[in-house]
């Protein structure tokens, strides 16, 4: 067990060095650069806050990614149900009314079904992998550790994570250029149908 300096010097530096990566979680899941960053803050908070009950089992940095997935999670269950008013305003000299309308920023359905489809495709591809590129890829690409920690916790040199890595998103990209392929032709049909 590290003592509180240790501990709070990690932290500082994990947090710091890994800022964009949990940035960039925080956006995929948010799906908004605003919630994003205030979910980052949030959970580097969240994080501080714990940093008592940090028991260094497993890296600062696995820590930080748990905590600002779990906050993120946490601000979308908020979201749901909330309404969202358009914002008006009344100018000064004539006492105009004006309305700003934004733009949803929530996915259409069709665009939802593509990426629910698209995610299932991915996992289904992944699934298929040998186990050394599976591994590597699940570890790299879906828990978003760095090729160093990947390489420790697989106990590989990390020169064969990145030949693994390379190997793993070739074959993805194949197979998924194939559907992309497919589906192409498929909206295509349906447009020459509809016209």
């Amino acid at each position: 067990m590290q003592d509180t300096d240790g501990i709070l010097a990690n932290f500082l530096q994990a947090a710091s060095e890994r800022r964009p990566q949990l940035l960039q979680v925080a956006r995929r899941i948010t799906n908004r650069n605003e919630d994003a960053e205030d979910v980052l803050q949030e959970a580097f908070l969240k994080a501080y806050r714990a940093l008592p009950n940090f028991r260094g089992e497993a890296k600062m940095s696995t820590w930080l990614t748990a905590i600002v997935k779990n906050t993120a999670r946490e601000h979308l269950r908020g979201q749901r149900g909330r309404v969202f008013l358009s914002i008006e305003y009344t100018t000064g000299s004539d006492n105009e009314v004006v309305a700003m309308d934004f733009p949803d920023p929530r996915h259409n359905p069709e665009e939802s079904c593509e990426r629910r489809e698209m995610d299932d495709l991915l996992h289904s591809e992944v699934s298929k992998l040998n186990r050394g590129c599976r591994q590597v890829i699940e570890r790299c690409v879906l828990q978003e550790q760095s090729q160093l920690e990947a390489a420790e916790a697989l106990h590989i040199r990390v020169a064969t994570v990145k030949a693994r890595v390379f190997r793993a998103k070739r074959m993805l990209n194949r197979a998924l250029a194939q559907y992309d392929a497919g589906w192409r032709e498929l909206r295509a049909a349906s447009a020459a149908q509809n016209n």
